[in-house]
């Protein structure tokens, strides 16, 4: 094989027929209706090759000359000689290491179909310590995730150069979850280094938590509410970011109550996928004798039943102490500073000036990435001077979940790319929050 800058190894382990495609396409359930809105995608033009790749990506979290990283990855390919144009899509929250794109796992498959089903290469990040690379998965941090993201793309335009197909430099980038709040940092760093072979069209990340130093009273309030994924996600971030960063706590203990500090840690060791940690953490929450947190009911204020049971059950796993950390949030805290750091929201692509296009689609009954997110990040994103002629966003509605919303947000985030905002299907925007 050729010596590339980036790409390692290549694969091609899978192909659909565009009969394939379109019986595939069937199976998911991308048509929704949101008020008057309705997106449904085009029907496929063509088969799909999959191709499992292997590329060097630069460690963040090494001084310039260390080796670099060897990930994993999945690249899609339109079985077409049309010249083909490249989308970068940023998976959701994975804790199992095989549970990844370039195994066409299930979060995989529909994103697959979506965008390669036209004439786009889609491209797969496995992301650092998940597939191939060994260690923690730098869970929510965005910096390190979007040089991983970035690399792939180079990798996976040097497999397209192998191939001798047809490609342009138009680059598109969407992700769904802890994948949409990475492509909302993947498009800032395009926008900011200038990379001179990405010219950067529309972007497009879905249900992201873009602002992670969101108000912990917004979310301890939500009627959404939910502690077991919280939890869930909140411990793999600690444990995470303690390994990573240090100093975001001395002990488990400081955090977590009994068997919380002590059992937790196995769960995230790559074993397991975050359903069934989620599902365990539940379980585990309603063995303890309750905890009613009354110092954070009492700076939150009474809330109605269903919250005051989920505040107990926050009870339950987190010590008093670590949850009014978290509530009061010092700016001077270790903890407060890192999700600043990594948050992906209050920033503008005006100057210097881009006619880059962003769409934001999320749903109101999302559980576990609450909408505010997305509120936030455009209320946040208009002070700066982003118009309406350069970011929108939708609400799915309440009748969505996190896990029933991925395929409509990719719906949607194919029509933005095939057609911008004049799309018949975005006759209707959200309003501006206030």
């Amino acid at each position: 094989m050729c010596n590339f800058e980036h790409l390692e190894t290549h694969k091609l382990f899978l192909s659909f027929t565009r009969e394939q495609v379109k019986a595939n396409m069937a199976t998911w359930a991308y048509t929704t209706a949101t008020g008057h809105q309705q997106y449904q995608l085009p029907c496929a033009n063509h088969g799909i090759d999959l191709y499992q790749i292997t590329y060097k990506s630069k460690n963040c979290f090494a001084s310039a000359d260390a080796p670099p990283l060897i990930l994993s990855g999945l690249v899609a390919i339109p079985q077409t000689s049309e010249t083909l144009a490249m989308l970068s899509f940023q998976h959701g929250t994975m804790s199992q290491k095989i549970d990844v794109p370039s195994n066409f796992n299930f979060q995989s498959q529909s994103a697959v179909f979506a965008f390669s089903s036209g004439n786009y290469v889609t491209v797969f990040t496995d992301y650092p310590g998940l597939g191939v690379n060994p260690g923690w998965h730098p869970y929510v941090m965005s910096d390190p995730n979007a040089q991983a993201a970035i690399d792939c793309i180079r990798a996976a335009r040097e497999l397209l150069t192998y191939l001798k197909l047809n490609f342009s430099n138009d680059l598109y980038v969407s992700g769904y979850s802890e994948g949409g709040l990475i492509a909302m940092a993947v498009t800032k760093s395009i926008i900011e280094m200038k990379y001179p072979t990405f010219n950067l069209k529309r972007s497009a990340p879905l249900s992201g938590p873009y602002r992670l130093a969101t108000p912990f009273k917004d979310v301890y309030l939500s009627a959404n509410f939910r502690a077991a994924a919280f939890v869930s996600y909140f411990g793999y971030l600690l444990m995470t970011w303690q390994n990573y960063y240090g100093g975001i706590y001395e002990s488990l203990q400081d955090v977590f109550r009994y068997p919380f500090y002590s059992t937790l840690p196995r769960l995230y060791d790559g074993a397991l996928p975050l359903q069934t940690t989620t599902l365990l953490i539940q379980q585990a929450m309603k063995e303890q004798k309750p905890q009613v947190p009354h110092h954070l009911i009492n700076h939150l204020g009474l809330g109605n039943k269903q919250l005051l049971e989920e505040l107990t059950l926050l009870g339950n796993t987190f010590t008093i102490e670590f949850l009014e950390r978290m509530v009061i949030q010092n700016s001077n805290d270790p903890l407060v500073k890192r999700i600043q750091e990594n948050s992906r929201y209050d920033w503008s692509w005006k100057n210097p000036p881009v006619t880059m296009e962003m769409l934001l689609v999320g749903a109101m009954g999302d559980q576990e990435v609450f909408f505010a997110n997305t509120l936030e990040t455009v209320k946040a994103m208009r002070k700066k001077g982003v118009g309406p002629t350069q970011l929108n966003y939708i609400d799915l509605g309440l009748d969505y979940s996190h896990d029933s919303a991925v395929t409509p947000a990719q719906a949607a985030a194919r029509l933005f790319f095939d057609n911008g905002f004049d799309d018949p299907a975005f006759s209707k925007f959200g309003h501006d929050p206030s």
